[in-house]
Order: C-alpha cells, then sequence, then structure tokens
C-alpha cells in the first residue's frame, strides 16, 4: 500500500507541474450593454468609417465611437497556445480624423486595421512566406459601439526629421491565389479549385499590379492534387516562360497531393 500511495502522489506532482490555469472568462462580456451594429470584412487592410456611416448605424454617439473584435483569420487549433488570452472581444486602436475645428461631425472620419480572413505568415528566419486560410468562413467581423469617454487610439509619433542613411525603391509583396470550389470526399475541410480537366487544360492566372519588378527573384508555391491511371504532369509559366521543372503526381486510383516550390 505504501508503494501504490507513493506512485499516486509522485503522479499528482508530475502533472501539476504542466496544468494550465482553467480560468480565462471574463466577468462580464462587452457585448452584454449597449447597442452594437456588426460589420463584415474579407481582406485584411485598413478600413474607412466616416462619420455619416457611424450615425446611419444608430451609434448614441459618434465622437466616442470604439471598435472591437479579433478579425476572420483561423485561432490556433492549440489551445494551450492561446493562453492565457481571455475570451472576450479586444478593443482595436482607431485613428480620428477631427477636421480643422477638433470636432468630430460631418465630414470627419476614423480609420482602424481589420484581420481578414486569410493569415500571413512571413518568416523573420527564413525567405518564405505563406498564407493559412479560414476554412469555417468567408469573412470575419468586427463590432462598433459608443462608450463614455475616448476609446483606444493609435499612437501618434514625431515626424523623422534626420536624413536617412538608405532608400530603397522596392518592397516584398505577396499574392494569394485560392478558390475552395471542390471538396474530393463530400467531407472535412480540404477544398481545392480550378479544375483541369477535358478541354480545359491550360488556365491564366493575373496579378493586378503593374508595379511587379520582373527582374527580381521571386518564389512562387503551388499545391495540385490528381487521380489517374497514369503520370499526370503540371507546368508552370511565368509570362510565357517556364518556370523549374514539371510537377509530376505518380498514378493511382486515390487523389494523390503535391506541394512544390520555385524560385526564379
Amino acid at each position: 500500500m505504501k508503494r501504490i500511495l507513493s506512485l499516486i502522489v509522485t503522479m499528482m506532482a508530475a502533472l501539476g507541474i504542466f496544468a494550465e490555469p482553467v480560468q480565462h472568462y471574463v466577468a462580464n462580456s462587452v457585448l452584454a450593454n449597449g447597442s452594437w451594429y456588426k460589420v463584415a470584412v474579407e481582406n485584411s487592410g485598413v478600413y474607412k468609417l466616416t462619420y455619416n456611416d457611424i450615425q446611419q448605424m444608430g451609434i448614441g454617439d459618434p465622437a466616442s465611437v470604439r471598435v472591437y473584435g479579433y478579425g476572420g483569420a483561423i485561432i490556433d487549433e492549440n489551445f494551450a497556445r492561446l493562453l492565457p488570452r481571455e475570451d472576450d472581444l479586444p478593443e482595436v486602436p482607431i485613428f480620428m480624423d477631427k477636421g480643422a475645428d477638433g470636432v468630430f461631425s460631418d465630414g470627419d472620419y476614423i480609420l482602424f486595421y481589420a484581420q481578414g480572413v486569410t493569415k500571413d505568415n512571413i518568416s523573420d528566419s527564413q525567405p518564405t512566406h505563406s498564407y493559412t486560410p479560414n476554412y469555417y468562413s468567408r469573412y470575419g467581423y468586427y463590432f462598433i459601439t459608443c462608450g463614455s469617454g475616448e476609446g483606444r487610439r493609435i499612437a501618434t509619433q514625431e515626424a523623422v526629421t534626420e536624413e536617412p542613411t538608405l532608400d530603397f525603391s522596392t518592397t516584398y509583396a505577396g499574392y494569394y491565389i485560392h478558390s475552395d470550389e471542390y471538396n474530393l470526399i463530400n467531407s472535412g475541410r480540404e477544398w481545392y479549385g480550378y479544375k483541369f480537366q477535358n478541354s480545359t487544360l491550360t488556365r491564366t492566372f493575373t496579378v493586378s499590379d503593374s508595379n511587379i519588378d520582373t527582374s527580381l527573384p521571386m518564389l512562387l508555391n503551388v499545391s495540385v492534387v490528381a487521380s489517374a491511371s497514369a503520370i499526370t504532369t503540371f507546368t508552370c509559366k511565368l509570362n510565357g516562360t517556364d518556370i523549374g521543372q514539371q510537377i509530376r503526381v505518380s498514378s493511382s486510383a486515390n487523389y494523390v497531393e503535391i506541394q512544390q516550390q520555385f524560385r526564379r
């Protein structure tokens, strides 16, 4: 009996080392009081709401407008990494333009940054760039209300007067082409788009940006899936010129996915 008791006590002590706190609930949600207006966003970026927009929402005091929300990016599926984030909506800092008179009124506006449904993954240590879509929603949502006093504001910085030591004429940009059109097993969250079959064996994807410097290095990530009795090949071209080797998918009665990276 002594050995068993000792073992149980030791196990309980060891488990206690890795235990996470279980209480992450706020006493009252911010949504519990006041009037709220929900807005949907699809893409990440800076959004603008004018004084008239806020007034038409029915916000009682447009000058004390506040924005809350996480946006549309999918949350981490490892809940341990989410702790100790509370379960309520955070307030989003805004920039408020009050015009020359310093009073928020007709003709004025607010700006705030909103996270869309696609998460941008940029590595600081590796020259890679990837995207994670939200598998469960096409939109993210933010909630507009008004509160007592001034809410969170984007901090202003003094203008830099020193002469620059480096000049840049280019910057990094990423483009994500993705379409959820086909689910191969009619279940789960793996979706694909752009079928290549029958008379449609070639597809063209255009990046609507005229300022791309094609003389600089580029990185292209491609994901394809196929099922056929023979080897399936895909050829990627940039402005009509082949880049890298063909993507070859082995013959199989089941679907086979290949992810390949091209550098140019």
